[in-house]
Formats: structure tokens, sequence, C-alpha cells
């Protein structure tokens, strides 16, 4: 047998026929699919316990991948898990040539303006790439400026963590 990576194609609009295409365009044979099926069934059938062991490999993966887009965010793992430290967050000042303006923490909910305030903190967890953004999402952050750096570590915590829970990577990080 080769080799070969095999796309599952349909036949039908409900999926009840199916039939392996190579990258290429090319259908797989009858004898090489029904060995490729045979060898599918016995890795399939192995119990519960694959079950289990085929999450935490793609858990495993989602995080790698993920981490490998996160270059700013110092990673060490140990005790089995990886320890993600907190990002440091960029202060940004008001620009006084402007006209003033202002907006609420998105941690604690202070008024922070231009008028009495010399800047604000930004968090680091705007888009960070491909399949991954947990900027906000079901958290009740509905701003990413902060007042400090107490509360944009706050921001970046909670809309991390909710990420890491919604993705069912809890067992895998731990957060410094």
């Amino acid at each position: 047998m080769k080799d070969l990576t095999w796309l599952v194609s349909k036949i039908d609009k409900d999926g009840s026929e199916l039939y392996l295409r190579a990258p290429n365009g090319t259908i797989c044979d009858r004898k090489e699919a029904l060995m490729i099926i045979d060898g599918l069934k016995r890795f399939y059938n192995q119990g519960e316990k694959l079950d289990e062991e085929i999450e935490n490999f793609n858990l495993k993966n989602k995080l790698r991948e993920y981490l490998s887009v996160m270059e700013h965010i110092k990673v060490e793992f140990k005790d089995n898990q990886y320890h993600i430290a907190v990002p440091s967050f960029l202060f940004v000042k008001f620009n006084l040539d402007k006209r003033h303006w202002s907006f609420k923490c998105g941690f604690c909910g202070r008024k922070v303006s231009s008028k009495t305030d010399e800047g604000y903190y930004k968090t680091y967890n705007v888009k960070i790439g491909r399949n991954f953004t947990w900027k906000h999402q079901e958290t009740d952050h509905t701003e990413d400026r902060a007042c400090s750096k107490g509360c944009a570590r706050g921001i970046w915590l909670d809309d991390a963590k909710q990420w890491v829970k919604e993705n069912r990577l809890n067992k895998l990080i731990h957060f410094v």
C-alpha cells in the first residue's frame, strides 16, 4: 500500500456513500481502499481509551499551533503543563494636540480621560493569528484599554482563561 494522504469524498448529499481520492484527483482502487478501511477499523476499534488519547493528541497539536504564533509571550514547559507568563502591556500616552476623549476601563470601569490622565494601558490580546482569537469572547470585557497595569493584566488573564476553557486546554496550561 502506498503511503499517501487520502481525502474522503461524498458521492451523495447525505454522506451515505463515500470514496477515497488522492490530492491529485485520482480515486483509490477498490483493493487498496478495502485495505485502508480494514486498517481504520483496527485502529478505531481499540475502545474508549483511544478516544481520550485522540482528544489529548489533538489538544496538544492545537496548543502547539497556538504557541507558535505567540512569540511575544514567555512559555515554559514543566510539571506536564505549559506555564505561560502574562505579557507586559503597552502604555499609550494621550495625544494632547488632539481633542479630549475618554473611555471606561475594560476591567474596573473607572473613567480614563485625556483631561485627567497621562495615558492608558493597551492589552496584548487583540488578534493572535489564524484560529486563535480570544479577544473578549464570552467575558465581561467590552474594552481592551485599561487604567492600570493591574487592570490590563486582569483583562488579559480573563480573556486568556476563557479561551483556554473554550478550547478544553485547562489540563495543559497554567498562567503565571
